[in-house]
């Protein structure tokens, strides 16, 4: 699974797409997630400044803004 890079295939979706990093995680680092939005430049990148691993536990008011507004639910 170490050899598998699907990233080059993320331009090809065709629908929106929310991605989330936390500034200090150390399991999905800021840098991967950065590279998730370039290779899909039309997605949305939101960098949580305040977490590590999970936003919706560390900043939770402010996340589920986010995940409200972006699946507009209200």
């Amino acid at each position: 699974m170490m050899d598998t890079d699907f990233r080059k295939e993320l331009s090809t979706l065709k629908f929106p797409t929310l991605v989330v990093a936390g500034r200090y995680d150390g399991v999905s680092t800021p840098e991967y997630n950065i590279q998730n939005k370039t290779y899909m430049p039309k997605a949305k990148f939101v960098m949580f400044e305040n977490s590590g691993h999970n936003p919706y536990l560390e900043e939770p008011t402010e996340f589920y803004k986010l995940f409200n507004n972006f699946f507009s639910f209200n």
